[in-house]
């Protein structure tokens, strides 16, 4: 499975600092089991 991943930096001035966020726009959700396999479980 490949999955776009992408930096949000909220609070942030000039490109700079902030607090960082991964975010993913997905298709459809994911079902447990790829969750699981995500995380390591």
């Amino acid at each position: 499975m490949n999955i776009n991943v992408y930096v949000a930096s909220a609070f942030s001035k000039d490109g700079a600092g902030g607090n960082k966020a991964g975010v993913v726009f997905m298709n459809q959700p994911m079902m447990s089991s790829q969750k699981k396999k995500l995380l390591g479980n």
